[in-house]
């Protein structure tokens, strides 16, 4: 559990490495804690007690106010709010910048306006030095730039940039995707290396070198020289031969100052690059994680000092740089503790040549790049070495091996075997699955990022039963579709691991639904501020073990929106693991409605799943559907169907309602029927749920292809007035729905005579 005074020494090191000072001793102390400078300020505040007071060196002005929380608690915004009314107290003529923490995530606001800041186009998530806070003060606003113009310029031109260059390494016949990405970085690499080192003077060398010696220069003398220095392979010889390429690229990204940017800018370069490899053929499964994902997963999973961290899949090194990150800023290293950071802390595999850019990228971000290597972690099981994984699997992958012997070609499997007798069965995902957990050491955990097909696919409830065998399954984060857009529109789930090889008994597991990731779901990624459902995750994952005993606890998570799945029931169908599927276990009945679940249960309304028949058969008890193509008059008759039904379909349009007096032709389609007429009328309860088509759209889920099924839908609510309120309703929508159809046939007559007017002046 995360104490208070444990928060509080994570807030202490971030503010001395801001340059605050706590020292009382020291006269020019600028942080109070629970307590405040004058003897005024004691009269004003009274029996108050602010977490911590930010003066103005030198002076007696408060210019912020720190409010911490412990990490388990599960509000922020209480802290906010107590933040708020000690800035109320002090009031001044100036602003106050308030903060309020749980030690690892910052909100921070301007008072009196309570206006988030906004530094550089970004939340401020950290504390502020002191410069930093005095320039919102006197400025007045909440919206600071320190960017300069022409960077902020070249912000806006780099995709340009980029595509322009990307279209210059074409025409030296370079393979799209990592090839390109993978010499672009090179270049990319010496000119932030030079930004970044005053001790080397690479960049300028490269400009200022002729043509004609140029690539024996790079290729022979400063390859060798930066290799040497950073122990690895770090820079590769370049694969292009033309001087005028060289310099196209050189000339193009020299005037950007990328020392000025904020990291997340230099990102964007591989980032437009690994999109070009993902959306060629892309049969590594490779993805490239958003930013944004990484650091709300880093905050739940929260990573700490002498553990060691491993990403099996790494690809750019996303999640070992921002684990890297956390654990700098969250304690003061003596030189020992850095030097244990650096390079006995961070590992990583990556299968391609991206390898070396996660190197890069590492050395760029403080380092930690020793323990990054080009592997195959497929073929290279790892036993019980690792406190930590976080990564996201490459999805889908294929893992037949193609052997040529005798000139002849053989597909082999000599991956499956590797991992717990072939549980896996040529399955990639579940093979990326279970490589995490062979890895881990006893109590270790893991944060992986999954296909949703994994929580489902049939041919994995082994899989599925070995892990909650195996570990503790701690939450489930189900993330939006669109999140990984531009490069794939496949809907992923967080599965969050811990207490590995050494499971204790465990009876649930919670089930989080993100609808807001901070970021808007398409190719566009608009940043949207606020609270996102990510605060939300990492203020309370702390709680969700000792939820199972406490049940003031387990009703704030539900009010959080967490969802309590059941274990027995999960075991009881097949290990499958998406929340959505047992809504029944967490429905909440609403004064005057009742769920389709209580409908169903109660034999008010009949709820089924089709079944497809033919001219000769019949399924008994079953609602008939008919198959594609078939002639509908026919089973109609045959059948004596004479029921009104409403159909959800459950693929190609899926969740899609319809209200019909004959069966659907598509087999997999879920059938509701009242057959309790004395309480609901069937085309009323089709009414509510079109009604509620966009939230029952939302359900859809899947992989290649998108479901809802009747289970998906159990929790939406149905008001039952009288029946003769139904009916009142029904007639009274009927009678608009006439209207609106006669309108549009008045609008086609009247187009239709339009036309005609206008073809005789042609």
């Amino acid at each position: 559990m995360i104490t208070e005074q444990y928060t509080r020494n994570i807030i202490n090191n971030n503010l001395k490495k801001k340059n605050w000072i706590l020292d009382k001793n020291n006269q020019n102390c600028n942080v109070f804690q629970e307590e405040v400078k004058t003897i005024f300020q004691k009269e004003t505040i009274k029996k108050e007690r602010p977490d911590y007071v930010l003066y103005q060196t030198g002076t007696d002005d408060i210019i912020a106010i720190i409010e911490a929380k412990r990490g388990s608690q599960n509000n922020l915004k209480k802290a906010l709010e107590q933040a708020t009314k000690y800035a109320q107290i002090f009031g001044r003529k100036k602003p106050i910048i308030i903060f309020a923490t749980n030690g690892y995530s910052y909100e921070a606001r301007i008072f009196p306006s309570n206006k988030i800041l906004i530094l550089n186009n970004e939340n401020v998530k950290d504390l502020l030095t002191e410069n930093m806070i005095l320039k919102f003060i006197e400025s007045n606003t909440n919206i600071i730039k320190t960017i300069p113009n022409i960077v902020e310029i070249s912000k806006q031109q780099l995709i340009t940039i980029f595509k322009n260059l990307n279209n210059v390494l074409r025409s030296e016949g370079l393979k799209a995707g990592i090839e390109r990405f993978n010499e672009f970085s090179n270049i990319l690499f010496l000119k932030l290396l030079s930004e970044n080192n005053t001790k080397h003077k690479w960049w300028e060398i490269i400009k200022k070198t002729p043509d004609e010696v140029v690539f024996t220069y790079i290729n022979n003398k400063l390859i060798k020289e930066i290799n040497t220095i950073y122990k690895g392979n770090i820079f590769t010889t370049l694969l292009i031969k033309k001087t005028t390429t060289l310099r196209h690229i050189i000339n193009a990204i020299d005037p950007l100052i990328f020392s000025q940017v904020d990291t997340d800018i230099k990102g964007d370069a591989f980032e437009y690059f690994i999109e070009k490899a993902t959306s060629t053929n892309n049969d590594l499964g490779e993805y490239f994680t958003p930013r944004h994902i990484v650091k709300g997963i880093i905050d739940v999973v929260k990573p700490k000092f002498n553990e060691k961290i491993y990403d099996p899949f790494c690809g750019t090194g996303g999640f070992l740089i921002s684990a890297f990150n956390c654990i700098k800023q969250n304690i003061i290293l003596n030189k020992k503790h850095e030097y244990n950071l650096k390079n006995h802390t961070l590992y990583g595999n990556e299968i391609t040549t991206t390898a070396k850019i996660a190197k890069m990228n590492m050395i760029l971000h403080g380092d930690g790049h020793s323990g990054i290597k080009q592997c195959d972690s497929f073929l290279n099981p790892i036993d019980k070495k690792y406190d930590l994984i976080i990564t996201n699997i490459p999805f889908r992958q294929q893992i037949e091996t193609k052997l040529s012997l005798n000139g002849k070609t053989k597909k082999i499997n000599n991956i499956s075997p590797l991992y717990y007798n072939g549980l896996a069965k040529k399955n990639g995902d579940a093979v990326c699955v279970l490589h995490c957990l062979r890895a881990l050491k006893e109590d270790g955990r893991m944060a992986i990022i999954v296909p949703e097909g994994f929580l489902f696919n049939k041919n994995l409830a082994s899989v599925r039963k070995f892990l909650l065998n195996n570990a503790n399954l701690k939450a489930i984060i189900s993330l939006p579709r669109g999140t990984f857009l531009p490069y794939t529109g496949v809907k992923t789930n967080i599965l969050y691991f811990i207490n590995a090889h050494n499971s204790k008994s465990q009876k649930e597991y919670w089930y989080y639904e993100v609808k807001n990731t901070g970021y808007s779901l398409d190719n566009n990624k608009r940043k949207i501020h606020g609270f996102n459902d990510f605060d939300t995750i990492q203020l309370v994952i702390d709680n969700l073990i000792k939820a199972e005993k406490d049940k003031e606890i387990k009703n704030n998570l539900l009010q959080e929106g967490f969802k309590n799945i059941n274990l027995q029931k999960v075991k009881k169908n097949n290990y499958i693991l998406m929340g959505n599927y047992y809504e029944e276990c967490f429905l909440n009945t609403t004064h005057g409605k009742r769920t389709l679940y209580e409908l169903i249960k109660d034999n008010i309304i009949v709820g089924k799943r089709g079944q497809t028949i033919t001219k000769n058969t019949a399924i008994k008890g079953n609602i008939p559907v008919i198959a594609g193509g078939k002639n509908i008059p026919y089973f109609h008759n045959k059948f004596n169907f004479s029921k009104n039904i409403i159909t959800i379909s459950a693929s190609g349009s899926a969740g899609f309602i319809w209200y019909h007096n004959y069966p659907i032709w598509a087999s997999d389609c879920s059938v509701l029927y009242s057959q309790d007429k004395s309480k609901l009328i069937t085309k009323y309860l089709y009414y509510v749920l079109k009604s509620q088509q966009k939230e029952i759209y939302k359900k859809q889920h899947g992989t290649s292809q998108l479901h809802v099924y009747l289970s998906d839908l159990m929790s939406f609510k149905v008001l039952l007035p009288s029946l003769r309120k139904q009916e009142e309703i029904i007639k009274d929508i009927e009678a608009k729905e006439k209207m609106i159809q006669q309108s549009k046939k008045l609008i086609e007559t009247y187009e239709k005579r339009i036309e005609d007017k206008l073809k005789l002046l042609r």
